[in-house]
């Protein structure tokens, strides 16, 4: 049991707050906080990657208005010295975008070998399928028959894409709500912290099906030896 539940003092533990200004659920811009506890593990914890994220920005002279999760280019410089297209907001100078995120995560996915790297004879099969169903498609006689090749190949594709294990940004939230939920966690408790509704088909999907062996609600039938 936490100490401070036992003495009814109340102890300081270091958290993140993260102000989200818009999202796909609040677009009316009103803001949402998300709350982050820090975890014991430094390796872990977010608030430690951040303060050790700032010192290396004040160390460039870059602790400055502006995003915080700035481009690096391959020669190390930060930020608005990085090379790279300048941004059409000048707000947003030198930040990075969720594609740039998800490219990092992936990469680091296919160098700890926790995903399948693509060879240069599956990259290969995989432009001769597209090459072959494009010119299918050119030589049907119909459009109607043109769309259906070409419906046959994207379905293909995706079966393809779906049998190989993939790790994206969005492995992270989706693994997070699950190893919340499997951890006990009560699911609107999640729901709001991960800014979903209850009723949202997205949360639904991300929730497992299956009944966990100490949570089956079998026992009653007096069946089990």
């Amino acid at each position: 049991m936490h100490p401070g539940l036992t003495t009814g003092r109340k102890r300081p533990h270091q958290a993140l707050i993260i102000k989200i200004r818009r999202s796909k659920a609040d677009q009316a811009a009103r803001g949402q906080e998300v709350r982050i506890l820090a975890p014991a593990d430094q390796e872990l914890c977010p608030i430690h990657a951040l303060r050790e994220w700032l010192d290396v920005l004040a160390d460039d002279g870059q602790l400055t208005p502006g995003p915080l999760l700035r481009r690096i280019d391959r020669h190390g410089n930060i930020g608005v010295k990085a090379a790279g297209r300048r941004a059409k907001d000048d707000r947003r100078r030198g930040g990075i975008t969720a594609d740039t995120v998800n490219d990092i995560i992936k990469a680091t996915a296919r160098a700890a070998e926790l995903t399948p790297i693509t060879t240069p004879e599956e990259r290969a099969a995989v432009a001769q399928a597209r090459q072959e169903a494009l010119a299918a498609a050119d030589a049907a006689p119909t459009a109607e028959e043109a769309n259906a090749v070409l419906k046959t190949w994207r379905t293909a594709r995706r079966a393809a894409r779906a049998a190989v294990r993939r790790i994206t940004g969005h492995s992270f939230r989706r693994g997070w709500i699950q190893q919340a939920l499997a951890a006990g966690s009560p699911p609107e408790t999640v729901a709001l912290h991960s800014r979903h509704s209850l009723r949202s088909t997205a949360f639904d999907a991300y929730r497992r099906k299956k009944v966990p062996w100490k949570e089956n609600p079998t026992p009653f039938l007096g069946l089990a030896a």
